[in-house]
């Protein structure tokens, strides 16, 4: 199981229950680096056979759209599991 680097680097800027979206200040204070670590997890994604996902978040349906249109041009199949409320994959 692979635990994002993004999710561990990101940690200390998150915000807490009171704060709503804190992506402006935590852009402007990491200078970047969040970016960088988004299109790296989107390349371990790419390389992943299976995936659990939550079809709720904006990210993870990017992901599965991805990893959709690799499974159609590689013929390699992928596996997704869903932990939403929304079953349909």
């Amino acid at each position: 199981i692979y635990l994002d680097q993004f999710y561990v680097e990101y940690a200390p800027y998150r915000g807490n229950n009171s704060t709503y979206n804190v992506a402006g200040s935590t852009s402007a204070s990491l200078e970047g680096k969040a970016g960088l670590w988004a299109l790296a997890s989107a390349l371990v994604a790419a390389e992943a056979n299976y995936h659990v996902l939550t079809l709720k978040s904006n990210w993870s349906r990017l992901i599965n759209e991805l990893r959709q249109i690799a499974e159609a041009r590689t013929q390699i199949p992928t596996f997704m599991r869903n932990l939403g409320p929304d079953k349909e994959c």
